[in-house]
């Protein structure tokens, strides 16, 4: 006899509550460096040359 799978029990959400803290905010973390590596520092470097140009 064969059954169907039971929607709704378990999931990837059901560890502790600082370990998906912890782990979003390294997503938020990568999520910025990534930022930073792309656009720079934009707001301090605006209007200046670089130097060694």
């Amino acid at each position: 006899m064969q059954h169907g799978v039971e929607a709704g029990q378990g999931g990837s959400f059901t560890g502790s509550v600082p370990a998906l803290v912890a782990g979003g905010i390294l997503i938020a973390a990568a999520c910025a460096g990534a930022g930073h590596r792309l656009y720079g520092d934009r707001r301090a470097t605006a209007g200046r040359r670089p130097t060694g140009v």
